[in-house]
């Protein structure tokens, strides 16, 4: 009998923010557009926004720092840390 596994939504960015989370896939890995991207949605350019939920900017600082972790510039444009210590 095979069981199927659902996977079920932790993060309050994956339940309520489906369209953030998808702009933040779409530069993951990409150092500088990534940080320009989570950027533009931390900080408001104009004026009129009502702001995230304690809970967001926890994961959205925790999803920066891990993107950082993980794809740390080392020399320059193009050169990117995989992680893997080869």
């Amino acid at each position: 009998m095979s069981e199927r596994i659902i996977h079920q939504p932790t993060s309050i960015i994956e339940k309520q923010y489906k369209r953030l989370l998808e702009q933040l896939e779409i530069f993951w890995g990409h150092p500088e557009q990534f940080d320009n991207a989570i950027n533009r949605i931390m900080l408001d350019d104009r004026g009129d926004r009502a702001g995230f939920p304690i809970e967001v900017w926890a994961e959205l600082n925790y999803l920066q720092l891990l993107h950082k972790s993980i794809y740390q510039r080392v020399s320059g444009p193009g050169h990117v840390r995989t992680g893997k210590n080869f």
